[in-house]
């Protein structure tokens, strides 16, 4: 076990913890299903706008709606579907 040395001298031991399972996405997933419907649509399109613009690739896109889908399905759905709509189907 490391100690670390604290600004008044004393020492502190540190101990390293294995992490089994990192679930990165229910917090942020929990946060948007609060969303109120129209706080939810505001959400999404401004996600859609991001992703839309043109300097971002089709690349980062796809790893953002899989980000966004594993938060929420029906959030990266969404996200997909407004890109689609604002883009003639060639977004994705």
């Amino acid at each position: 076990m490391a100690t670390r040395p604290l600004n008044n001298g004393q020492a502190v031991a540190r101990a390293r913890a294995v992490i089994l399972k990192e679930n990165n996405f229910a917090q942020p997933g929990a946060r948007y299903r609060s969303f109120d419907a129209a706080r939810k649509e505001r959400f999404v399109s401004r996600l859609a706008d991001l992703l839309g613009d043109a300097r971002c690739t089709k690349e980062i896109r796809r790893i953002w709606i899989g980000y966004l889908s594993q938060a929420d399905g029906g959030l990266g759905a969404a996200v997909a579907a407004k890109l689609q709509q604002a883009h003639g189907g060639a977004a994705l």
